[in-house]
């Protein structure tokens, strides 16, 4: 995640391979084996999909969904043969529930909250859901410089109304979280009132019923 901090997902995966450097070191003989395991993209954030990594280890990945595309026509696919991968292997990764007698993620935290409260560690008490829906407001373009304030339709300013709806309701609901964080404008140039605002809307909860 762009600006989550610095070491946002490479300590969730040094970490636990420090974890079994250090039982190697000890000697420290287990009743079962350790598999370290590393995912990437797992918010959606370059494909329209998440949870890649998690879906082809449960054998739940639709493999049609490889020919997605980031925002510069790059499929899944070719993302993967990029780096020195093999989709063709990727129905290989499913792995049993009989041979997994657990799943531990660690994970530094991305928020204030540890901090402002002054404790080191945090456990995990539920997983938030991730909806997101495109949304777009449309206006009127015209010359910013002779257009009064009365007379124009600003999409921008249209986006702008509903953030604050959505912040508000997210103030008065503990386990919500909205965030409008992607706005594409146009005509977006200074001197010309936004006649499109395009924006990604994303609702984070806990709670299903929310």
């Amino acid at each position: 995640v762009i600006n989550a901090g610095r070491f946002d997902g490479i300590m969730g995966v040094l970490l636990p391979i420090l974890a079994v450097k250090k039982l190697h070191q000890k000697k420290t003989k287990l009743p079962f084996h350790i598999e370290c395991v590393a995912f990437a993209d797992e918010e959606g954030v370059r494909f329209p999909t998440a949870l890649m990594g998690p879906q082809v280890l449960a054998g739940t990945f639709q493999m049609k969904d490889i020919q997605f595309k980031d925002s510069k026509g790059i499929s899944i696919q070719q993302a993967l043969n990029n780096f020195g991968g093999n989709h063709r292997k990727l129905n290989q990764l499913k792995r049993s529930k009989k041979s997994i007698i657990g799943f531990v993620e660690t994970h530094i935290e991305q928020g204030p909250v540890l901090e402002k409260k002054k404790l080191p560690l945090g456990i995990v008490t539920g997983i938030a859901g991730i909806s997101r829906f495109n949304l777009s407001v449309k206006g009127y373009s015209s010359h910013a410089g002779t257009t009064p304030v009365n007379y124009r339709k600003d999409s921008l300013l249209g986006l702008n109304e509903i953030n604050l709806i959505c912040e508000n309701i997210a103030k008065k609901n503990d386990d919500v979280i909205i965030t409008i964080g992607e706005i594409h404008n146009k005509p977006n140039v200074p001197n010309a009132i936004p006649s499109e605002s395009n924006a990604v809307l994303e609702f984070r909860s806990i709670n299903n019923k929310k």
